[in-house]
């Protein structure tokens, strides 16, 4: 073989590897949408999108791609938002890389551009747009490169609604609550609020004589939930500090009296999502005392009189309530 042909063979062998090297890896599209996220985008328009983007063929068949992009979409942990994942695999199934793409926005629809962004960088990591879409304002992408354990946002939301409680006074008496929500990751979310009840009215066989009661106090409880949609179910344990008081009426003298009762008490509850953070529920429940409440009264204390009962409130109670709870994230 002369100089001429070899010269000319080296050619032709060096520009096919400068056509190799330069040769985009050929890239197929698997993607899934989750239960209830059948209104996020689907495959086809996500294809589609892409191929736009680029502004010629991106994508191939399974059959003919060196290596696949894989993507699933659906609701948050939490039920609050929508959560993307899309990871690069190689020939073997090997996870190249990984990417996950979270939005708080009420429509999954929102993460569209960023999931068009991502696929087509993973598939063509050294092609240059023409015009990067805006990334919405919600959405937050984080790159993954190793396994770690990504950090929850601590949760608020403040809860008011309007009880009726059997059992803790002469007759049911509506009361007011409101509590603040505390929810850290890891951690079940924490209650603690305050009621106060309307009161209510004792009567003696005496005439025209009796007694106003009243019902205050304070809770602390734990409320485990699981949220199926937009439905929230959950139970709260823990336990309440009562300060059931009463004044006489028609008595001779002043008569008054305060007794401090403590409780614990179990609870179970559905919240609805109502528009945005706002949320309805209804709630049933009861609480058991730990400690004996009753109160007495003199009839004739100038004659020295024993004393007669004039309520003794119930062991054990059983409440329901309906009410809005407003949820925040820190």
């Amino acid at each position: 073989m002369t100089p001429r042909w070899l010269a000319a063979l080296g050619l032709v062998l060096a520009m096919g590897l400068a056509r190799s090297a330069g040769a985009q890896t050929a890239t197929s599209l698997s993607w899934s949408r989750l239960p209830g996220a059948e209104s996020c985008i689907g495959a086809a328009e996500l294809a589609r999108r892409i191929d736009e983007r680029r502004g010629r063929p991106l994508l191939v068949a399974p059959s003919r791609a060196q290596q696949s992009a894989e993507g699933t979409v659906g609701r948050d942990p939490h039920g609050t938002g929508w959560r993307a994942v899309v990871a690069l695999a190689g020939p073997e199934g090997a996870i190249l890389s990984e990417r996950t793409v979270d939005t708080r926005d009420p429509s999954c629809r929102a993460l569209d551009d960023a999931l068009v962004l991502i696929i087509t960088l993973l598939a063509d990591p050294d092609g240059k747009p023409e015009k990067p879409p805006p990334v919405p304002e919600r959405v937050v992408v984080r790159e993954i490169v190793r396994e770690v354990r990504v950090r929850e946002p601590w949760r608020l939301g403040v809860r008011t609604g309007l009880e009726i409680e059997l059992g803790a006074l002469p007759d049911p008496a509506p009361a007011t609550s409101l509590a603040i929500l505390v929810d850290p990751p890891d951690v079940p979310p924490i209650e603690v609020g305050g009621f106060l009840s309307a009161g209510g009215h004792e009567e003696t066989p005496l005439a025209a004589r009796g007694a106003r009661l009243t019902l205050a106090g304070v809770a602390a409880r734990l409320c485990p939930a699981r949220t199926v949609r937009r439905l929230q179910l959950g139970a709260c344990g823990g336990v309440r500090l009562a300060w059931l008081g009463w004044q006489g009426q028609g008595f001779e003298t002043s008569m008054s009296g305060t007794i401090v009762v403590p409780s614990i008490g179990l609870d179970a509850r559905a919240e609805l999502r109502l528009v945005g953070p706002v949320h309805g529920f209804v709630a049933v429940g009861g609480h058991v005392a730990l400690r004996y409440a009753t109160f007495t009264y003199q009839p004739a204390p100038a004659a020295g009189g024993g004393a007669e009962p004039l309520f003794t409130a119930a062991p054990a109670s059983v409440w329901m309530g309906t009410g809005l709870a407003v949820h925040f994230s820190r």
